[in-house]
């Protein structure tokens, strides 16, 4: 039996990694950002499953939990850190609030886990961090930059971790889907105050596609171009 710290676990992919993990008989810390929404989960598997909130814009709150976790469960084998969330737009439809809080969310809130968890991981001999990234990590189209540079960030720090720990036998593995058939979008995705000027343009028939209008943009477009960096 092992010990998983999920964060955002409340819905997508970590719900059903949730259930999995449950359901062949391992521990659970489940962190969320709306107390209540695992209580089935909880009825089902009892002491299996440890929940509490927390918000991953707040650098206290992720220390307190991450230790409170450690205190009461004894040990944590792997994080996961898999909380983040959409934002799309050209890159000047998005105000200065929405463009902090995907970095403090996706980014900052990655990177502030993984650094509570170490310590604990070092002392007890080993560890593992999963990072949910995203193939987003790897190209950026228009009307989705900004999501996309967090994920370049979270590549980028990640990779680099992941050879500073190894000598203490932290082991990292980045995970980096494409599109699930998950809440990711409808539940949890903000787009910026649209503008006229971009309503026509690639940008704009990305928005209309994303929050399910009839632009003429295709994901089959990301699927060949995405992967494309201009110099």
């Amino acid at each position: 039996m092992q010990t998983w710290f999920i964060t955002g676990a409340s819905g997508g992919l970590a719900s059903l990694i949730t259930r999995r993990l449950l359901d062949r008989g391992d521990r659970v810390a489940a962190t969320v950002r709306k107390p209540g929404v695992l209580d089935d989960l909880q009825a089902q598997y009892g002491s299996q499953l440890w929940q509490a909130h927390l918000d991953l814009t707040n650098p206290q709150q992720i220390a307190e939990v991450v230790e409170r976790a450690f205190s009461e469960l004894g040990t944590i084998d792997v994080l996961v850190n898999n909380a983040a969330y959409g934002l799309y737009g050209a890159v000047e439809e998005a105000s200065d609030r929405q463009i902090e809080h995907q970095f403090m969310t996706n980014v900052l809130g990655s990177l502030r886990a993984a650094r509570a968890v170490l310590p604990y991981f070092r002392m007890q001999g080993g560890g593992h961090i999963v990072q949910i990234s995203s193939m987003a990590g790897h190209y950026s189209i228009p009307g989705m930059g900004l999501y996309c540079s967090s994920k370049w960030a979270v590549e980028g720090a990640f990779e680099a971790l992941a050879k500073e720990v190894a000598p203490f036998n932290i082991k990292t593995t980045m995970v980096e889907p494409g599109g699930i058939r998950t809440n990711f979008i409808l539940g949890n995705a903000v787009f910026g105050e649209r503008m006229d000027e971009y309503r026509n343009t690639e940008a704009g028939q990305f928005v209309s596609l994303m929050k399910g209008g009839t632009a003429r943009y295709r994901y089959e477009h990301v699927q060949q171009n995405g992967c494309r960096r201009s110099g």
